[in-house]
Order: C-alpha cells, then structure tokens, then sequence
C-alpha cells in the first residue's frame, strides 16, 4: 500500500476541489446583462419590465418579462401622434445567424486556462517545482481577467454596430421634439461587483395625447397637478448592468483551498510572530 505523506494528501484534495469548481463553472452561467425599469408618471404608471441577456458556457440565453403590462398596453393603443411609433421593448431580431466569434475565443479561452490549472495542481502532486503554485496562480489570474474584462469587451466586438447606433440605454436616441415636448434624460453610472450599473430617468408630455393648443400651453417639466399636460407627462426610472455571473464567483473560490497547504506555525517561525 502506497503511503502518502501529509503535503501530498492535500494537494490531491486542492486538485479534486478545483476540479469540482471548475465543473461547477461549466454549469453555470458566466456573465449577465440585465436591465430593468418602471413608468413612475403618465399613462403607463407602475408598468414594468426587466431584460435580461446571460453569456452561458456555450451559448447565450435572454428574456423579457413585461410586469402590469395593461397601462402600458393601453398606452400604446390609445396614442394619437402623425409621426411613428417607437415599438415597446422586445427580444433581438432572431433572423441574424451571425456567431459571435469574439465571445465564442473568449469562452474557449476560459476553459483553456481551466485545464491548464488543473493540470498545474495535478502536476505539483507528483513533481515538486519551486514554481508551480505561482504559475497556476497566474492561470487562475488571466482566467479571472477574462471573465471580468474579456467578455464585455468581446460582447462589444461582436456588436459593435448595434452599440455605435445608440442601442444602449445611456446613448439612446432621443425623440423628435414634436413627439415628446420638453424630453429629458439623464444618467449616471455606479461600479457594482466586477461590474458596472448604468442609472437613467426620461420624462417628457405625450404629444399623441394632447390637443395642439395644449401642446402650446404646456409649462416646462415636471408639471404640477392641475397643470396643462400633467396627466399626459410620462417619467421612467431604470437601470442597465453588466456583470460577471454564478461562474466568475466559483472561479474566484478556486484559489481560496490552496490556503490549505500553508504551515502556518512554520510561517509563524519565519516571521518571528
């Protein structure tokens, strides 16, 4: 019966734990896009809804979920403007086929820097290199920069003409002066967890609602009750964030084991402690 000696019986146990995280990351999704917002005055008041876009192992997987939807329904059915309607919120277009090459090199090269790990903490069980726990420290670290920098950045490549059309919440087109008098927007952004959030509110009289000596008579936003337009004012609220998933969080634990294998009286020793 072979014999093994303290050092060796935990890195067997490091390496069977990164294993199960590593597959446990495999399992989860990687990176989420999400966005939420509420109609907070007007028509569409307490209509909600939130998007969300998550970036999984192998593929990509969004919804939408319309919350109180009558207001909003109404809303869209009962305005009366001469000029074009802007479509509620929906799923993208699923007649584009076209691959998302740079998040398809992103994702191969996360579970590259998996194996390789792996492969470095199965190594050091029978090869004793002076090294070793600092280069598999160094996988784990680009593994961690892919999933946090890589990812956005290559959501970004892949679509960047939709972003350069102002497809996004902070640069989103705004419309015609005669389709919402007195439109405002305004945005401010927030670091979240590996992540950012973007913050915006919009407002501005629904000109498909109102007469035209109403719409010259209207007083600069946000109208007081009783006021000209006040009922036809319409606010939203929302927010759009970016952030790494369940995955990056079980990548992030991997290193944490190794802490295991420190003999902390010797260190202890060392430090004079």
């Amino acid at each position: 019966m072979i014999e093994l000696n303290r050092k060796t019986r935990l890195r067997i146990l490091i390496s069977c734990v990164a294993i199960l995280l590593f597959y446990t990351v495999l399992q989860s999704n990687w990176y989420e896009i999400k966005g939420e917002g509420e109609f907070t005055m007007g028509p569409p008041k307490e209509s909600n809804f939130t998007v969300t876009y998550d970036i999984e192992p192998d593929s990509e997987d969004g919804s939408f979920k319309l919350g109180r939807a009558t207001p909003f329904i109404n809303w869209m059915s009962t305005r009366d403007s001469d000029s074009n309607q802007t479509s509620p919120p929906g799923g993208s277009d699923s007649g584009d086929e076209t691959e998302s090459k740079a998040t398809d090199y992103t994702r191969y090269g996360i579970k590259v820097m998996g194996v390789l790990l792996i492969c470095s903490l199965i190594g050091r069980i029978f090869y004793e290199q002076k090294h070793s726990l600092k280069i598999a420290f160094v996988i784990w670290m680009v593994g961690a920069l892919l999933f946090s920098v890589g990812i956005p950045l290559s959501l970004g490549m892949d679509n960047g003409d939709d972003l350069s059309e102002g497809e996004t919440p902070i640069e989103e087109p705004t419309p015609e002066s005669e389709e919402f008098p007195f439109f405002s927007i305004t945005s401010d952004m927030d670091l979240i967890f590996g992540g950012v959030q973007f913050n915006f509110n919009a407002s501005g009289y629904d000109s498909g609602l109102l007469t035209d000596e109403e719409i010259s008579n209207l007083s600069h936003a946000p109208p007081q009750k009783g006021d000209v337009g006040y009922d036809e004012f319409v606010a939203f609220e929302g927010s759009f964030s970016l952030k790494p998933s369940k995955g990056f969080h079980y990548w992030l634990m991997i290193p944490l084991f190794w802490l295991i294998e420190i003999d902390f009286k010797s260190l202890k020793k060392r430090l004079n402690l």
